[in-house]
């Protein structure tokens, strides 16, 4: 059935095409069946004062296209465009399968698939998408300075993660040095791990800058710091604080050359290397001052004074021999460093430091100079005496000779007469 109006009235001007068709269903016997069905199509054309509307209807399915002074609204299961479309501005709730440019010039913005590019004079300049790596694992990727990866020149930024929810999750940040076999090489990078650890690279070297010159290094979970290693720098001295002590480098005239300690033993005391060890020796560092109380030349006299070879060395030796040539000669101890000193476990305390592992040697020295005293006041003593018997030598030398004198004078005046 065919149903055509066209009403032109004070309401607007109306037109409409209807047509309705019945069919019957038919069996796989060839009869006719009993039930049927009603195709209903219909289009509609209405012009009012207000605005225009279209509509296209089959059954339930309905396109339309109303159009008022405000605005233009489309109603359609499906939308097909062909040609451009010019707009100013575009709101959607989902637009799928298309490829966006947001200008036609040479700067503007791609987004094509999962990936977003960022073009500067028709090159891009930034890139933002994610791969399936050969593993399983999705990598998200940031790059600056280029596209795709593989096209990557030197000096490219990669920002990239992988292994999310994953144990061995990891992102790491870098620049590239160019690309070998497909894989980027950079020459700069920091790559953090799930797993707590964090790697810093650099081809070349580190520079760190701080305003204040001061740099720590920490241990433990922040606010728990269990140790803490600082690195100060104040343009007139360089220092290295370790835990129980500091070692100072400074500029200053008499010190370039000089490498000092601090420890609590010294308090504001600073020991000093220049090529060997001097002690911190002012009066105001220490206190119980007295004489010592007993020999230290006993002390010196009883220190066991050996020859030895560092453990160390020695596996050093076993090594060596084991991969000696047979040509060669035999290795022996003369072949590895021999030391001399004493042993702490057959040293007296006075020379043993409170580690009770090494020789104090600031002690060792100072008992060994007091030992010298010990025996240059004995040299002294035994000068003197020598002295004496020199001169007690000397006196009865002179009473000796006089006598001498005396008793040959003796003789000559006893002297018989000649007949």
């Amino acid at each position: 059935m065919i149903d055509n109006r066209f009403t032109i009235n004070e309401q607007g001007i109306n037109a409409a095409a209807k047509k309705t068709e019945v069919y019957t269903k038919t069996q796989a016997d060839g009869q006719f069946a009993t039930g049927s069905y009603v195709r209903a199509m219909e289009t509609r054309l209405q012009l009012t004062e207000k605005g225009v509307s279209i509509s296209v209807k089959e059954n339930d399915v309905i396109a339309a296209i109303n159009m008022s002074k405000e605005s233009i609204k489309l109603n359609a299961a499906r939308i097909d465009l062909v040609g451009k479309v010019n707009a100013e501005w575009i709101k959607a709730g989902l637009l799928s399968g298309c490829q966006n440019r947001t200008s036609n010039t040479d700067n503007y913005v791609s987004l094509d698939d999962q990936f977003i590019r960022l073009y500067e004079r028709g090159v891009a300049r930034a890139f933002l998408g994610h791969y399936r790596r050969s593993d399983g694992a999705v990598q998200p990727t940031f790059i600056l300075g280029h596209d795709e990866k593989t096209n990557a020149p030197e000096g490219t930024l990669f920002m990239s993660q992988a292994g999310a929810g994953w144990s061995g999750a990891y992102a790491s940040i870098g620049i590239s040095n160019g690309i070998v076999d497909g894989a980027v090489q950079k020459s700069v990078y920091w790559e953090l791990q799930r797993n707590g650890l964090s790697v810093l690279n650099a081809n070349d070297y580190h520079v760190f800058y701080a305003g204040s010159g001061s740099w720590y290094f920490r241990g433990g979970k922040p606010g728990l710091y269990q140790t803490s290693l600082v690195v100060e720098d104040n343009s007139t001295d360089s220092d290295l604080r370790l835990p129980n002590i500091t070692l100072r480098n400074g500029r200053a005239a008499g010190y370039t050359g000089i490498i000092q300690v601090k420890s609590p033993v010294t308090q504001n005391g600073w020991g000093s290397v220049q090529g060997n060890f001097m002690s911190p020796s002012l009066r105001e560092y220490k206190s119980n001052i007295r004489d010592v109380s007993f020999s230290a030349l006993e002390k010196i006299r009883n220190v066991r004074v050996r020859q030895f070879n560092y453990k160390n060395a020695v596996n050093e030796l076993y090594k060596m021999r084991e991969e000696r040539s047979p040509n060669n000669p035999p290795l022996t101890t003369e072949d590895i460093k021999t030391y001399y000193g004493a042993i702490v476990d057959e040293c007296d305390e006075a020379f043993i430091d409170e580690s009770g592992k090494g020789i104090h040697l600031y002690s060792y020295s100072s008992l060994t100079i007091k030992a010298l005293q010990e025996v240059d006041a004995t040299v002294q003593e035994q000068e003197v005496e020598i002295a004496n018997i020199k001169l007690q030598v000397a006196s009865q030398e002179g009473r000796i000779a006089r006598l001498e004198e005396l008793l040959l004078q003796q003789l000559i005046n006893k002297k018989p007469e000649q007949p």
